[in-house]
């Protein structure tokens, strides 16, 4: 299982460095985990990124999970279809 840990902040001013570790963690060939654990709250930018993700991994049939996710981000998932 490949691990993509996202920091407390994860928005704009770090979007590249999380884009870039989860699309190396959708090409490899296992499971893909993300980590919620330090995360408060999500921009926009944020959500996107793991809506691309999300849509990619249900074409490649790949499963992604995730841990740690506190109830705002949580909500702020649901409500943008990820869940």
């Amino acid at each position: 299982m490949t691990v993509v840990t996202l920091e407390e902040d994860t928005g704009i001013k770090k979007i590249r460095q999380f884009q870039s570790a989860l699309r190396d963690a959708i090409r490899a060939p296992d499971e893909v985990m993300l980590d919620f654990s330090a995360v408060r709250r999500l921009d926009c930018a944020a959500v996107q990124v793991l809506l691309a993700a999300a849509r990619e991994m249900r074409e490649t049939s790949k499963s992604m999970k995730m841990r740690g996710v506190n109830e705002a981000v949580r909500n702020q998932l649901y409500l943008c279809g990820l869940r």
